[in-house]
């Protein structure tokens, strides 16, 4: 689980929904985790689900983050009126990824 607190999380991925690049949903993100910077998961996402997305992020030496936030609570942070249960970061922007990567590191 992750130990980044909800404002962080959400000025970040605020800054990558304005000026960077993401892949949003399980499906979208799974097959396009390669070249990605960080993978989000959120804990809407059922364990055999979780496990194959970790285990394509490891291969790939990606970063890979589960929130204890719902799918609607990853919606929110990003910006958006919709669930999303799973996020694939491509490029920052102007977002600073250093929080949610120190916090993987933890």
């Amino acid at each position: 689980m992750s130990m980044i607190d909800e404002k962080t999380l959400t000025r970040t991925l605020t800054g990558v929904a304005k000026t960077g690049k993401y892949v949003a949903g399980y499906k979208e993100v799974a097959k396009s985790v390669k070249g990605s910077k960080v993978v989000i998961a959120s804990s809407t996402l059922d364990d055999s689900e979780l496990g194959a997305l970790q285990k394509t992020c490891d291969t790939a030496a990606v970063p890979f983050l589960k929130l204890e936030q719902s799918s609607v609570g990853l919606g929110k942070a990003l910006g958006k009126q919709f669930r999303i249960s799973a996020l694939a970061i491509k490029s920052p922007g102007d977002a600073n990824l250093k929080p949610i990567l120190e916090s993987i590191a933890k």
